[in-house]
């Protein structure tokens, strides 16, 4: 028995100072673990901050970017947020409430933006009502204005001609008119829709002489071209029209004008053999004057 525990107690001397030296060890080596985990979660939760930091800036940015917009567009939209925290939770409550406001103004700015695109297509509809409205007045007006008989030629303002129910005094007004067209204007086009309202009404009444007023109307606009061939339908047309001199002598001048001078001479000559007895003869000797003037100068090039 007594070698039993002396054996026991020797056994505990041996053992007893590995034993201490064993948890010191153990102790040392979970202190060092513990100083790791809190440097590695000390480094996680930097990065995290630092991480948050960067989505606030960006977020800043994007909230003062969609306020500039709203501005803009007259919208007012409060986002002042407080930004200070002291803790990840606080940190994370502020980005969601950022990302909240972000959403409310998105959606804010998208509402106005289509309103503003209704209210700008309503503008424009109600713009095309309203000249619609007009135009139908104004056609209501003169309508109105048709149905009242006229004494004389007149002129509507929106250059609408109207005649009077007798023919010989609506030819009269007419040719007063025609030979009134200046050629740096529209009164030319709107004589010409008078003689065709005119031809309307009264088709047979003095048809070449019609023809022969619509033809000068060109020739006082300096339309020399369009007047010749208005003028040759009177000789084509109406071979015994009291007009045809005439209609021959503006082709000449038409023709001297368009600096066709060889041809305006050779048309002369046909005239004073067509008719002997011109009721035009100092027109004609002008013409042969002028026309010999400029053969001369060609020769006198040569």
């Amino acid at each position: 028995m007594i070698r039993h525990l002396l054996f026991v107690v020797l056994l505990m001397t041996i053992l007893l100072p590995s034993c201490i030296a064993l948890t010191d060890d153990v102790k040392r080596d979970v202190a060092t673990a513990k100083l790791q985990i809190e440097a590695d979660r000390e480094a996680e939760l930097k990065a995290l901050k630092d991480d948050s930091h960067k989505q606030l800036a960006g977020l800043e940015k994007r909230i003062a970017a969609l306020e500039t917009s709203l501005s803009k567009m007259g919208v007012k939209q409060s986002s002042q947020l407080n930004l200070s925290f002291s803790n990840i939770d606080e940190l994370k409550e502020t980005i969601l409430e950022l990302n909240r406001r972000i959403d409310e103004v998105d959606v804010s700015m998208k509402a106005k933006a289509s309103d503003k695109s209704a209210f700008e297509a309503m503008d424009v509809k109600f713009a095309a009502l309203q000249q619609d409205n007009a135009n139908i007045k104004s056609e209501l007006e003169e309508l109105k204005e048709a149905a009242k008989p006229v004494n004389h030629v007149t002129i509507t303002k929106t250059g609408r001609i109207r005649l009077p129910e007798s023919k010989k005094k609506s030819y009269a007004e007419l040719v007063k008119l025609t030979r009134a067209v200046k050629s740096d204007d529209d009164s030319g086009q709107i004589i010409r829709s008078g003689w065709a309202l005119f031809k309307k009404k009264w088709p047979s009444y003095r048809q070449c002489d019609q023809l022969y007023w619509s033809a000068e109307s060109y020739y006082l606009q300096k339309k020399y071209s369009v007047a010749i061939t208005t003028f040759k339908q009177i000789d084509a047309k109406y071979k015994k029209c009291p007009k045809r001199e005439a209609s021959y002598l503006r082709i000449v001048w038409s023709l001297y004008f368009l600096n066709k001078k060889q041809t305006a001479s050779a048309i002369l000559q046909a005239m004073k053999a067509e008719f002997p007895k011109s009721s035009f003869p100092k027109d004609i000797k002008k013409l042969e004057k002028l026309l010999k003037k400029s053969s001369k100068k060609k020769k006198g090039k040569k």
